[in-house]
């Protein structure tokens, strides 16, 4: 039996999933989130970046079994996540190709939870990113 004007709406449970959601999606990540290791391995290529609490990093990295090491300075952004590096060896997957190659730039991560971690996103569907240790 139904009473007049007592259905439940549906459309309430979706925007309270929704809120949720959306709340656990707009977590502010600090700086002091930030610090810690991150890896990413694929193909021959390997990459460990270290980013410290005074704004530098370093990062090592092995491609064909030649080991690397550099080490610069970053910044981060909260309002869009975005996390700077100068100097920074990316893994990347060139048009045409399946292998990841390393190639240095200047790059702007977008940084993102991942599971109980930070993942630093290097390309939109995330198939390349450094995972937080």
């Amino acid at each position: 039996m139904i009473l007049a004007g007592r259905m439940p709406k549906p459309i309430s449970v979706c925007a309270v999933v929704s809120l949720l959601a959306s709340a656990l999606a707009c977590h502010t990540i600090s700086e002091d989130d930030l610090v810690r290791r991150y890896r990413f391995e694929r193909d021959s290529v390997r990459v460990e970046l270290k980013i410290n609490r005074d704004h530098t990093y370093t990062e090592t990295y092995t491609s064909d079994g030649k080991n690397s090491e550099v080490n610069g300075t970053w910044k981060y952004w909260d309002g869009p996540r975005n996390l700077t590096l100068d100097n920074i060896w990316l893994p990347v997957v060139p048009l045409g190709s399946e292998r990841v190659q390393l190639h240095k730039e200047n790059f702007t991560f977008q940084v993102d939870p991942c599971g109980r971690t930070l993942c630093l996103g290097i390309d939109d569907d995330n198939e390349l990113q450094l995972v937080g240790e």
